[in-house]
C-alpha cells in the first residue's frame, strides 16, 4: 500500500504558492490560501530561511509557524517542504565572502541545519517529501528590497544546484523522497529559463506538468498533469461538505484554466 496520501500539504516560503495552482502570491498563513488544484494544499509562511528552521524566536518565526500548521494536519499525511531558495539567492554567497569560507562549506552548513527539522517532522509520523530549490531570478530585483539577491544568476544557480545535491544525498540515506525539476528549468549555460517564471522569481503554472510528472514518479502516484484531467480530478469530499462548497470549488478550478 502506498504510504503517500492525498492531499499533499505543501508548506514553505513564497515558493509554496506554486502548488496553489495560481500565478499569484497567496496570503501568508494563518490566512487561508486559495488552492485550485484539488490534490495540493499550500501554506505560505513568509520569508523563512532553511538555515533558521532549527531555531525558535527568529524574526520570521518560521519554526513556530511550521509546527503550528503541522498540529492541524492529520498524522500520516504527506508533507512537502519548500525551503532554501531565499538562502541560495540572498545569503550563502554573501556569507562565504564575508567569512572568507569556501562556498561548499557554507552550503553544507545550511543543509545540515535544515535536515534535523525534516527528521523532526518525519518522527512526528508524517510522510515527508522535500521540494528542490528552484533556479534563481535571471535579473535580480534592485528596486525591490523584499527580494534581495547576491551574485550573478549563474553563481546563484550553481549554489542552488549544490544545495540540492547535498540535500538529496542526505535525504536518500534517510529514505526521504526529494523532488527536483531544477535541471528542466535552466538552459545549457546554467541560466534560468524565464518562460517557467511568473515574475522573474516564482514558478508559473507552466512548470506544473513537470512537477506533477516528477511527483508521480517519485511517490508512485497517478496524479493528472493536464488542464482537463486536473479539472476532472476530485478527492472524496467529507460528508458535511455541501453542494454550495462543491460548486465554489468548481468555479475556482474553471477560473484557473480560463
Amino acid at each position: 500500500m502506498n504510504k503517500y496520501r492525498l492531499p499533499i500539504y505543501c508548506i514553505g516560503d513564497s515558493h509554496a504558492n506554486f502548488f496553489s495552482g495560481l500565478d499569484s502570491i497567496q496570503s501568508s498563513w494563518p490566512e487561508k490560501s486559495i488552492d485550485l488544484i484539488p490534490f495540493f494544499k499550500s501554506f505560505r509562511l513568509g520569508p523563512v530561511l532553511a538555515y533558521n528552521l532549527c531555531k525558535a524566536n527568529t524574526k520570521s518565526k518560521g519554526r513556530e509557524k511550521l509546527f503550528a500548521i503541522l498540529k492541524r494536519i492529520p498524522k500520516e499525511s504527506t508533507i512537502l517542504l519548500c525551503f532554501g531558495e531565499i538562502d541560495c539567492r540572498a545569503h550563502l554567497l554573501k556569507q562565504a565572502e564575508i567569512q572568507n569560507i569556501k562556498i561548499k562549506t557554507i552550503i553544507k552548513e545550511c543543509v545540515d541545519r535544515y535536515i534535523p527539522v525534516i527528521d523532526e517532522i518525519k518522527n512526528l509520523n508524517y510522510n515527508v517529501v522535500v521540494w528542490n530549490v528552484i533556479p534563481s531570478s535571471p535579473t535580480g530585483f534592485p528596486d525591490k528590497p523584499a527580494y534581495p539577491t547576491y551574485g550573478t544568476c549563474r553563481e546563484r544557480n550553481d549554489v542552488s544546484r549544490l544545495f540540492n545535491q547535498f540535500l538529496e544525498e542526505q535525504l536518500t540515506n534517510k529514505n526521504i523522497q526529494f523532488i527536483s525539476i531544477f535541471e528542466k528549468l535552466i538552459d545549457e549555460n546554467g541560466l534560468t529559463l524565464a518562460r517557467f517564471l511568473m515574475d522573474e522569481l516564482h514558478l508559473s503554472q507552466a512548470a506544473m506538468p513537470l512537477a506533477i510528472k516528477k511527483i508521480n514518479n517519485k511517490l508512485q502516484l497517478n496524479l493528472p498533469s493536464t488542464k482537463n484531467e486536473i479539472l476532472q480530478f476530485n478527492l472524496p469530499l467529507p460528508k458535511h461538505k455541501t453542494h454550495m462548497i462543491e460548486n465554489l470549488l468548481d468555479y475556482f478550478r474553471n477560473k484557473m484554466f480560463r
